[in-house]
């Protein structure tokens, strides 16, 4: 019997950013000393926007940084077990690494039909390949290409319409919240380690213990609330 019933299932696609193990003020005053950084392989990234009020009351948008690394995550969206990761430092391009970990999951052989992500996916290599593959599209798409003046919006209006675009977008929360129980309960919002490697093993090992407990789960009904950050 198998553990869990393969479905034709939804897929969504997202990053989870992690802080290095480093002090940037320390840092930095190492770096004016003529040393080296503590962690050579961390790097800055844009981790998202944050709204806020100016002085006069308007609404403004101010991008938040983080220095560390990324987590490149395909998940199931039908039972929340994460399929594929990829591991990279923080300044790295998130829709890059769609088709990596879209090829990872077909050569898995799991049925899928739709992939959903978030804007930072909305590349047109990424449409592109799932057309070749004949999956369906649920990548939340910006708003150049729906609000342009050329007939080409037809195409991209017309995809939003679709009911594999409206499903897929309404599960793609399932994974932001298995990003939440990574951090909080496994430790992932930090670096254990230094070095891209370290947090690779930190990462991989975080992937698994979520997997484990969400198949112990699926197989018996019952969920683990477990904490197992200290295990690494």
């Amino acid at each position: 019997m198998a553990l869990f019933r393969l479905s034709i299932a939804k897929h969504a696609l997202a990053s989870v950013h992690s802080e290095a193990n480093v002090n940037t003020t320390k840092d930095q005053s190492r770096k004016d000393d003529g040393k080296g950084p503590r962690d050579p392989d961390a790097k800055w990234g844009v981790k998202g926007k944050q709204k806020s009020k100016d002085q006069k009351g308007k609404d403004v948008h101010q991008v938040k940084y983080f220095y560390g690394y990324k987590g490149h995550v395909s998940m199931n969206a039908k039972n929340d077990l994460i399929t594929s990761l990829e591991v990279t430092s923080g300044e790295v391009y998130d829709g890059h690494h769609f088709c990596s970990l879209l090829e990872h999951d077909l050569a898995q052989t799991i049925p899928i039909e739709t992939y959903a992500a978030d804007r930072g996916y909305d590349d047109g290599n990424n449409h592109f390949f799932l057309q070749e593959h004949h999956l369906n599209s649920a990548i939340c798409l910006k708003d150049n290409r729906t609000k342009k003046k050329d007939a080409n919006k037809q195409i991209w209006l017309a995809m939003i319409q679709t009911p594999a675009y409206k499903q897929g977008r309404k599960e793609h929360y399932k994974i932001e919240r298995k990003f939440g129980e990574a951090k909080q309960n496994h430790g992932l919002g930090r670096c254990r380690y230094l070095g891209l490697l370290g947090f690779g093993v930190q990462a991989y090992f975080t992937a698994i213990a979520l997997n484990l407990k969400r198949i112990v789960k699926l197989q018996t009904g019952v969920g683990l609330k477990t904490r197992c950050s200290s295990l690494l």
